[in-house]
């Protein structure tokens, strides 16, 4: 099981050439019962889980491909769709931006000796900030199970002709 983490990592050595890499991913990808959609180049794979199963919380996998001595190493994360991704940054960046213009107008407020209401910027800040990741691991957990089709896909894919599990 793939435990909640921020950006979960994978990395995968593989006896097969850069090019044999990417043929048999994009191979398992035309299959008719392929649970994932994705793009292939020579150095990059892209999965995603197919757009009937996909939800807000769905993850992708970005996997960079290069090659070592014979062999490919696959080096890529989980992560959420890029929409996704650039809400929750813009949403932190705008929530850290209030704290700070709270945190300098308290200050200010200070100074000329009026109550420092808007210091309470500052914790709401924090309770947001924990909030957002809060929801970030809630997401996680509720993709986790195709982060491991994803993951089981990729492996399957890529894994020497002997050892690959027979479709169901």
């Amino acid at each position: 099981m793939i435990t909640p983490r921020l950006r979960p990592r994978l990395e995968l050595t593989v006896p097969l050439a850069l090019g044999d890499v990417a043929a048999r991913v994009e191979a398992q990808l035309r299959q008719p019962d392929s649970p994932c959609v994705g793009l292939v180049t020579e150095d990059q794979i892209e999965l995603r889980v197919r757009s009937a199963e996909r939800r807000f919380w769905s993850p992708q996998l970005v996997v960079r491909v290069t090659s070592s001595d014979g062999s490919c190493e696959l080096k890529g994360h989980f992560g959420p769709d890029a929409q996704v991704w650039s809400l929750f940054l813009a949403t932190y960046a705008f929530i850290v931006l209030c704290a700070l213009f709270g945190f300098f107008y308290g200050v200010a407020q200070l100074m000329i000796e009026q109550p420092p209401v808007a210091l309470w910027s500052v914790p709401l800040a924090v309770v947001l900030i924990v909030l957002i990741y809060v929801a970030a691991g809630v997401g996680q957990r509720l993709g986790s199970h195709q982060a491991e089709i994803l993951h089981a896909f990729l492996v399957e894919s890529v894994a020497p002709q002997g050892q690959r599990r027979p479709s169901p």
